[in-house]
């Protein structure tokens, strides 16, 4: 089954389902809220997540600006990797299927 989805921000969801569109892809490094691991903050924008018009399968703009993977002081791997597994779990969690 084709899907239309739609890249916004949080903000522009309602108009996103206005659209007719079938899902939202949202940016991962701000909406999951990876890097910061606040599980507190995190429960409360899972359930605004799982409450949207529309579901968020897929989500954009997976890294923050800052992480570097090459180059002069890259982020340190165990620092990565927890940001990666902590994104991967937290979209699975509101039915995300893919991060691009």
């Amino acid at each position: 089954m084709n899907q239309v989805g739609i890249c916004a921000g949080l903000s522009r969801v309602q108009a996103v389902a206005d659209a007719g569109a079938d899902c939202v892809e949202l940016a991962a490094a701000s909406t999951l809220f990876p890097g910061d691991g606040g599980d507190a903050a995190w429960a409360i924008q899972r359930d605004t997540l799982l409450a949207l018009p529309v579901p968020c399968e897929t989500f954009n703009l997976f890294l923050p600006g800052d992480f570097r993977l090459v180059g002069a002081n890259p982020t340190p791997p165990d620092v990565l990797r927890r940001y990666v597994f902590t994104a991967f779990r937290r979209a699975r969690s509101v039915g995300g299927e893919l991060i691009v």
